[in-house]
């Protein structure tokens, strides 16, 4: 972009210091080798550089590749890199330019910078390419020296660097005017009328209106109306003179255009199911179409949700955008369908459709009637299923064939709750023969009561064997009162000396089913050396699931064995505000060691903020073991006044003498 900053004065401006030269520049291909190490370029020093140069890329791979270029300059200073994609092609030439984003905005702002977005817009059309001339406002700057940054905005999101130029404001005993214009949009044949809102005037202001900004004035009153001959887009210059040397300019863009109809329709529902669509479109006819997808055509079809809307220029160079149409695409829920075949000429197939994804608000309709995930008792033929997630429906068919049965499969199958019925007298399975049986299906619990049951099952094979029954436990709760699970009681325990034999090989010990276990045993430490050891414990629910193991020292002196337990002392203890510094990393707590702790200590709480903090403590015995960490919340309020920070010493003495204690607070 171009840009121009007009300060008018009659004190003489002092030259500029010129823009140190670009005297080197460098170029490297995907990864970077350091600053100085790239492969040189020969330029001709300059403050601009434009040359062509041959890039070999001999030994580059076929495919997508990034060529980048800096420059230094004479003050040794390496600029920013300035990227190019490009792609190597095997052997048929193909157009490689790269498609440049449009520049849509443009703002501008005073030394410092109020972050992308936040500076003062400068108006324009988009195009591939900016060069306007703008007058800008500095009534607010003071005098002296003064940078305008300007930087611009593309239609895929990206801000570029800012450039810079410097310039002084000088303290001028006129007053300078503050030009403005507003302007109503017209077409040809219509007079576009401008009215001057021009501020900070003088007595005697004249005006110059340049209706091309072609250095030519048009008009010379404070209003003025001008009928445009042709339609375009027309840069129009308000100068505004209070004085000879006190006078300013402001340029605008005139659209001078029929204008655009950005009529948006949609064709079918802006939200649907992956794989479904719907169709934008806006009048055909201009020569310009840009949505936010990138497409450039007056329809398109999206596939893929988000926002879209189109930006359409006339031919005239007059553009406006659509309205923004927010489209939503469901995910289809997945799908995964397993069939068991029928045998022995039977009904006993089977299918299982497993469905992930989507809501999770799952339907399903299978062609025999159920509505289920698990279907069985099917017979050989073909068979469909329809199922969805509350929006997105889908089908899928399948065949179940009928497989004979070979000696010695598994042939039936039978369950019961609680009480063997005798063998053969269950509920039986319809299950297809195998080897191996895998069948999925439901078992009705309606007949059962609130609480713990078994479940067991067997099967027989061809030979009319049955097998041992699998049992399984399982709770029904009483969904009346309440459907919190209840926790499944403690039905084993078993215990191990200082190394782990692995879970379940520890000796066991005898106890009472329960939800909780209180009881005392006698364990013998026969056998074990004297000194220390641990004793391990663990115990198992009735569902078979193992707890963490419980530890105890203990030690056994050399005289007759008996199994005493000998608690270590507590000798250190440390404490920390709000986050932990690490084991042992707390401030010390200074006490006398004992098997059990109970002091009162006041702990300074100089430099933390006021509100709320946690304090945590922890203490640690003589056999190197901490304790788990103890915290208790506390508020630090600031009162407006000096906190004394408390501190004494002592000299420690037999009694009898006196102690004397020295005061070193301070606050």
């Amino acid at each position: 972009m171009k840009h121009n900053v007009h300060i008018y004065d009659s004190t003489t401006i002092p030259t500029p210091t010129p823009n140190p030269q670009i005297v080197a520049a460098e170029y490297f291909l995907d990864d970077d080798p350091g600053v100085g190490n790239g492969i040189p370029l020969t330029i001709t020093p300059g403050n601009e550089i434009d040359e062509l140069a041959a890039i070999p890329t001999t030994g580059m791979s076929h495919g997508a590749h990034i060529m980048y270029i800096r420059t230094k300059d004479t003050d040794d200073t390496w600029s920013l890199t300035m990227d190019t994609h490009f792609f190597l092609y095997d052997s048929t030439y193909r157009d490689l330019r790269k498609t440049q984003p449009e520049i849509i905005a443009a703002e501008y702002f005073f030394d410092t910078d109020p972050g992308p977005g936040n500076g003062t817009l400068i108006p324009f059309n988009s195009a591939d390419s900016i060069n306007k001339n703008r007058s800008l406002p500095i009534d607010s700057l003071p005098v002296g020296s003064h940078y305008v940054y300007i930087r611009t905005l593309d239609d895929d999101g990206t801000w570029s660097i800012p450039i810079h130029e410097q310039f002084d404001v000088h303290f001028v005993t006129c007053i300078c005017p503050i030009p403005y214009f507003t302007f109503d949009t017209v077409d040809i044949g219509s007079s576009t009328v401008f009215t001057n809102l021009s501020d900070s005037l003088a007595p005697g202001v004249t005006y110059e209106w340049d209706i091309n900004y072609n250095s030519t004035v048009d008009y010379t009153t404070k209003d003025i109306s001008h009928s445009f001959a042709q339609r375009g887009i027309y840069e129009v210059m308000l100068t505004v003179n209070n004085s000879d040397s006190c006078y300013a300019s402001m340029i605008q863009e005139i659209p001078v255009s029929q204008l655009v109809d950005t009529t948006l329709t949609i064709t079918g529902d802006i939200a649907f199911c992956e794989g479904d669509s719907v169709i934008l479109s806006v009048p055909s006819g201009y020569p310009y179409y840009k949505w936010t997808n990138g497409d450039t055509t007056n329809s398109i079809t999206i596939k893929t949700g988000g926002a879209y809307k189109v930006r359409i220029k006339n031919q005239w160079g007059l553009q406006a955008d659509s309205r923004t149409v927010e489209v939503i695409v469901y995910e289809l829920p997945t799908y995964e369908l397993l069939t068991i075949d029928a045998t022995g000429g039977n009904t006993n197939g089977s299918a299982v459709l497993t469905l992930s994804g989507g809501t999770s608000d799952y339907n399903y309709l299978w062609s025999t009637g159920d509505t289920l995930p698990i279907v069985n008792n099917l017979a050989a033929g073909v068979y469909s299923v329809t199922f969805d997630d509350g929006r997105c429906p889908q089908d899928t068919t399948f065949t179940i064939s009928n497989d004979p049965v070979l000696p010695g499969d598994l042939l039936a199958a039978e369950y019961f709750f609680d009480t063997d019925p005798g063998v053969g007298n269950a509920t039986p399975f319809n299950i297809a023969a195998g080897d191996t049986v895998y069948f999925p299906t439901y078992i009705p619990l309606t007949s059962l009561s609130v609480g713990y049951h078994h479940l067991f099952i067997r099967t027989r094979d061809t030979y009319g064997s049955w097998s041992v029954y699998l049992d399984k436990i399982f709770n029904i709760y009483d969904t009346v009162t309440s459907n919190i699970p209840d926790q499944a009681p403690i039905a084993a325990a078993e215990y191990f000396f200082d190394e782990d034999p692995g879970i379940g090989n520890g000796t066991a010990l005898i106890i009472t089913m329960a939800d909780s276990i209180s009881e005392n045993k006698t364990i013998p430490v026969t056998g074990l050396d004297p000194g220390y050891h641990s004793l391990f414990i663990r115990t198992k629910d009735l569902f078979g699931k193992w707890s963490l193991y419980r530890e105890s020292r203990f030690e056994i002196y050399g005289v007759d064995g008996n199994l005493v337990k000998n608690l270590p002392e507590i000798y250190r203890a440390e404490y920390f505000f709000d986050n932990d510094p690490g084991i042992g990393n707390g401030t010390p707590l200074s006490f006398n060691s004992g098997d059990s702790v109970n002091v009162n200590r006041s702990l300074p709480v100089a430099g933390l903020s006021t509100g709320f903090h946690w304090v945590y403590i922890r203490a640690m015995d003589d056999w190197g073991q901490w304790s788990i960490t103890q915290r208790q919340q506390f508020e630090v309020i600031d009162y407006g006044c000096t906190c004394a920070v408390p501190n004494f010493t002592l000299d420690t003495v037999d009694f009898g003498n006196t102690t004397t204690f020295t005061n070193l607070s301070t606050g």
